[in-house]
């Protein structure tokens, strides 16, 4: 079990209504400023520590294999406990069917592999309930597998997985973080209740603390922030409790992301800059990298644009050292949003673009869909509102296709935007009406009130 990488997108809204930078050439489009999307580094996932093993040589090769052919690589922390999970699993069994599954991840070839845990699932489900539990280890292997490359995929298989061993913590952990991927707050809060439920039944103070902390994530996302901090607060302490020191790192992470939101930025920095600490004593470079962006962040919404540029630049290099290039697109955006707010939209367009071209050789679809939102709010401060909407809608094109509904909702919104720009005030009310409806299904309240105040605004039905 770990705890949910924290998505860039989520502080849209909240954390550029908090920077006060009113940029010069804005003029009437001031809205526009709120849909400034700022990429905060992913807060590096909790998880159980594990020995090193052949495991790992295994999970190696498969990442390799992942890099090479293009795939995004913005959760491979997360992938890399899935894995783990799996191939020490595997390493305590045995069986034809699972020797031939740990011989093709051994080499590298997880498409075979998938194809043999499908089929041992399709043959253990058909040998009635008595061999559920083997069924559900199987969808939970193929899980793990696809998490990285298909997320729909991984879902309906941990989704099955959960249906015939629903007492497994681990599958409903799983879940959880891809409900949540797809922007399913609802079901994503039931499934790390359950999980919740089970920490504390078995007295796993772990568990207990990964639940809690994305039970926090959640909160942050739908702005309940008084909540967030609650639920950050007690995993905090639980994990001081057990020394768990990564976890306290995430923890602080994650309350310098809500205080931030809050406009408190001093207890922001106080927060990252405890995260600093522990990922330089752990020697995690990529905690460093994430947090380096983030305080950089945080000199952004102060107005210090060339300390913000200053952290930037320390994440950029970190991440060109380990070979993150999901951490050098989110630099990129980064940079572009720091000249973005100096005016010098040549330069901030410059490194959209630049990022924009790491998200598409790592096939990274959300960041893609974020940078072209940032395209889109370049070319609306122009005045060039066509090509805005064009920007825009390419971003709806691949939340549509992720499945993300606030990506949906975002870009309804700015399209709304857009259109009330171009004076046509029943296409923006259209929009920010799909917008609306988006941010009630998933649960957004401060988003809700900030569109119904757009729309009473400008007279909409």
């Amino acid at each position: 079990m770990i705890t949910l990488l924290v998505d860039n997108a989520v502080l849209i809204g909240a954390v550029a209504a908090i920077f006060g930078i009113v940029v010069w050439f804005l003029g009437g489009l001031k809205k526009i400023w709120n849909w400034f999307k700022p990429k905060l580094e992913p807060i590096p996932p909790i998880a159980n520590p594990v020995s090193e093993n052949a495991a790992q040589q295994i999970i190696d090769t498969i990442l390799a294999n992942l890099k090479s052919e293009g795939v995004a690589r913005q959760d491979a922390e997360q992938e890399r406990d899935a894995l783990r999970e799996t191939i020490e699993d595997l390493q305590t069994q045995s069986g034809p069917a699972r020797d031939a599954a740990l011989k093709a991840l051994e080499d590298g070839d997880t498409a075979k592999a998938e194809d043999l845990f499908l089929t041992l699932a399709k043959e253990r489900e058909q040998a009635g309930t008595d061999a559920n539990r083997e069924a559900a280890e199987a969808w939970r292997h193929i899980g793990a597998l696809a998490f990285l490359h298909d997320t729909q995929k991984a879902l309906g298989a941990y989704a099955r997985a959960t249906e015939l061993d629903p007492d497994n913590a681990d599958g409903w952990s799983w879940l959880a973080i891809l409900q949540l991927r797809i922007g399913d707050l609802e079901s994503a809060e039931a499934s790390f209740n359950k999980v919740l439920t089970f920490g504390n039944s078995n007295v796993d103070k772990i568990l207990i603390a990964e639940a809690t902390s994305n039970l926090g994530i959640i909160q942050r996302i739908r702005g309940e922030l008084v909540k967030a901090e609650d639920f950050q607060l007690k995993a905090l302490g639980l994990n001081k409790e057990l020394g768990r020191k990564e976890g306290m790192a995430n923890q602080y992470s994650s309350l310098g992301h809500i205080y931030l939101t809050q406009g408190d930025l001093d207890k922001a920095e106080k927060m990252l800059s405890k995260a600093l600490d522990l990922n330089k004593e752990l020697g995690r470079k990529e905690g460093m990298a994430s947090t380096y962006g983030n305080l950089g962040m945080i000199r952004l919404a102060r107005g210090d644009l060339d300390k913000a540029e200053e952290f930037q630049l320390k994440s950029l290099t970190l991440n060109k050292k380990l070979g993150r290039k999901e951490g050098m697109a989110n630099q990129y955006g980064n940079l572009g949003n720091i000249y973005f707010t100096q005016g010098d939209l040549g330069k901030a367009e410059e490194n959209y673009l630049k990022a924009l071209a790491l998200e598409k050789e790592l096939g990274q679809k959300e960041g893609m869909a974020t940078t072209y939102g940032n395209l889109g709010l370049i070319h609306l401060a122009r005045g060039d509102l066509d090509k805005a909407e064009e920007f825009y809608l390419k971003g709806l094109t691949l939340n549509e296709e992720l499945g993300s509904k606030e990506g949906m909702a975002n870009t309804y919104a700015n399209l709304g935007l857009v259109a009330e720009e171009q004076g046509d005030i029943a296409e923006a009310c259209k929009c920010w009406r799909k917008s609306l409806d988006l941010y009630t299904e998933i649960g957004m309240p401060h988003m809700i009130e900030r569109i119904e105040g757009w729309m009473k605004e400008a007279g909409c039905p």
